[in-house]
């Protein structure tokens, strides 16, 4: 049976082939190309999301492990609390971009995502959904659906609501897990704004 765990320093490599099975079509290729030195920013990246890093907001990441403990699938969730004024850049999140990859590209995907989440969430405390990837091999066994009840359980707790960016392809599962499109916003990416209500919020509407 599959189960969820926080990933560990040890998965940094299998969640780097995740992520290049999740995002290597023509829009993220030339972003994240399959380099070594794109290889080595995105295992910089997951290494420092796991350990945490002083005065960075914390990241909380998740995979799915199989009945033999392969990890094939991961979820990165930011926690961003009262007092932040909202999500950190994607600088302060992400490594240095290393030479043979594009900052000035990454700078435009982060920028058109970042507008339209402070459109969205404002400075209000909140849980951002940036990441949810799947070995290809292992898909449509539901491991998505368990990384995303992961983060329902974790910003019910804290009454908090959740916000991601959703490929077109992907907006089924997310309004599935009872996440709404945010249409009443400028979309400033290829990618579209999605919510989830904090747990008092949607009590309050079961109300009425």
């Amino acid at each position: 049976m599959a189960i969820v765990n926080k990933a560990t320093p040890a998965d940094v490599k299998a969640l780097v082939d995740i992520f290049y099975s999740g995002f290597n079509d023509e829009f993220f290729e030339p972003l994240f190309p399959q380099s070594r030195e794109c290889r080595e920013f995105l295992e910089e990246a997951y290494g420092s999301w796991i350990k945490g890093k002083e005065g960075r907001q914390e990241a909380m990441v998740y995979v799915v492990r199989d009945e033999d403990g392969k990890t094939l699938s991961v979820a990165s969730y930011w926690v961003i609390k009262p007092g932040d004024n909202g999500l950190q850049g994607w600088r302060s999140r992400w490594p240095a971009v290393p030479p043979g990859m594009s900052t000035e590209g990454l700078e435009e995907f982060f920028a058109g995502m970042e507008s339209q989440h402070e459109l969205g969430m404002g400075t209000k405390e909140h849980i951002y959904l940036e990441i949810l990837a799947t070995q290809e091999s292992a898909r449509r066994r539901g491991y998505g659906s368990m990384l995303l009840d992961i983060g329902k359980e974790l910003a019910d707790g804290m009454d908090y609501p959740l916000y991601l960016d959703a490929e077109r392809d992907s907006k089924s599962l997310y309004i599935k897990a009872g996440y709404q499109e945010l249409t009443d916003i400028a979309q400033s990416s290829p990618l579209s704004p999605l919510m989830r209500l904090r747990k008092s919020e949607r009590e309050a509407e079961e109300e009425i």
